[in-house]
């Protein structure tokens, strides 16, 4: 039935789409520009057989892990990444696991009925959200199993969202989550089977703290404090809290979520305006003498949680907070705005405490965000290290859900091969 529907009411939304977007966006058109070359490419010939594994942009970083335990498992079977958005293209691109990276077809039947006959694929595997109606329709159609992993379940708004989510979830042969919470409210709305073995990411995290970029400087010892991925929303309150407790800590790390040129010009007359001196990442040489080291390069901001025992995860003052696991990972005790509803694992830390303090401390302003960064350095050094050393021996408890996951479904025979 709503199937049926979704094939009368999308292509007008395309449609609309078209109309609306192509004129006015670069993004959209190069990802049709994209769909167009390499969907036709010569190198995507008939494959025998494949893993086909989706993931919308960013959500990558869930299936990453998965990728490794599939090639350490089954290193003869082609892996082929579909992603929707162009943006996180290069990164797909440079993974040496990958062997095809394509966008995903728009969701009309005959695109996808083309992909599946040319990949032939084993299993669909779909990074935590990204469902489309007929993507699912038609793998159940050419019995290719699908299967959501790292999947957390968050209140819809609107009773139609609900109704949706649990038609999309209906048509899965089988759905990972996160928390024993988002597997009972599954078990409670839908017939599809299900497992709790935990957030593919935290592997991810761990992999990546094995291979290290090198930093061209030492980092000074002291009291740091690290800034990830912050928005002006951001930085105008936590400034004022860095303002308040200047003398508590000796350099805060800031990584703009956006390093552009206005959004750095804007930062930097604001520190200066709170009288903070600076320093560019780009154009550091030696060990930073300033208070505050801006990183204007992206790809660097993983390596220097390490150097930190407290940080502040950005856009959780805006809209939806960005992933804490990063400065969990390296046992950063984690300060936050009032928006994580999104994040299932800032929750789930929020309830874990450590020498009586929550691991992470949701900040309604600059106030609390003041006293938290002043509570924390009271302790002495050699105590906030014991903390660092638990709250990593924490995160790292988490890993292992890519492992467990391929288990189960083989020894379930939820895939062939």
């Amino acid at each position: 039935m709503m199937t049926n529907v979704y094939r009368s009411l999308f292509p007008i939304f395309f449609l609309l789409f078209l109309m609306l977007g192509i004129p006015f966006s670069a993004k959209i058109r190069e990802g049709f520009r994209l769909r167009r070359l390499r969907l036709r490419a010569p190198f995507l010939k008939k494959l025998e057989q494949s893993f086909w594994i989706h993931a919308a942009s960013g959500e990558y970083e869930y299936a990453r892990p998965l990728l490794r335990e599939l090639k350490e498992r089954h290193p003869e079977v082609p892996i082929v990444v579909t992603f929707f958005s162009p943006t996180y293209m290069k990164v797909i691109d440079k993974d040496p696991l990958v062997d095809y990276s394509i966008p995903l077809p728009f969701d009309f039947p005959g695109a996808i009925q083309s992909l599946i006959r040319k990949i032939r694929p084993q299993a669909l595997f779909i990074a935590r959200t990204d469902l489309w109606p007929e993507m699912l329709s038609q793998c159940r159609r050419f019995s290719v199993p699908r299967i959501l992993f790292s999947y957390h379940h968050s209140r819809s708004r609107s009773w139609w969202s609900s109704f949706i989510r649990m038609q999309l979830l209906s048509e899965l042969s089988h759905i990972d989550c996160v928390s024993e919470e988002s597997k009972e409210w599954v078990k409670e709305s839908v017939h599809t089977p299900v497992t709790a073995f935990g957030d593919t990411r935290y592997d991810q995290v761990q992999e990546r703290k094995l291979r290290p970029k090198p930093i061209p400087f030492e980092m000074p010892k002291g009291r740091i404090i690290v800034l990830g991925s912050t928005w002006p929303e951001d930085e105008e309150v936590i400034l004022k809290a860095l303002r308040q407790t200047r003398e508590s800590w000796d350099m805060v790390v800031l990584a703009p979520h956006e390093p552009t040129s206005n959004h750095l010009a804007d930062l930097r007359k604001n520190l200066e305006s709170q009288g903070f001196s600076y320093e560019l990442f780009s154009k550091a040489v030696k060990s930073p003498q300033s208070d505050f080291l801006i990183l204007d390069q992206v790809g660097y901001l993983f390596d220097f949680y390490r150097y930190s025992d407290l940080s502040f995860v950005g856009n959780s003052f805006k809209s939806k907070v960005h992933s804490v696991m990063e400065p969990l990972s390296f046992g950063n005790r984690v300060l936050l705005g009032p928006k994580i509803h999104n994040s299932y694992e800032a929750l789930d830390f929020k309830r874990i405490h450590v020498d009586d303090k929550p691991v992470v401390e949701v900040c309604n302003n600059s106030k609390s965000l003041a006293e938290g960064i002043e509570s924390h350095f009271r302790l002495p050094e050699d105590q906030r290290s014991m903390n660092k050393m638990t709250i990593e021996g924490l995160v790292k408890e988490k890993s292992g859900a890519s492992k467990s996951l391929l288990t189960h479904l083989e020894d379930h025979n939820i895939y062939h091969l």
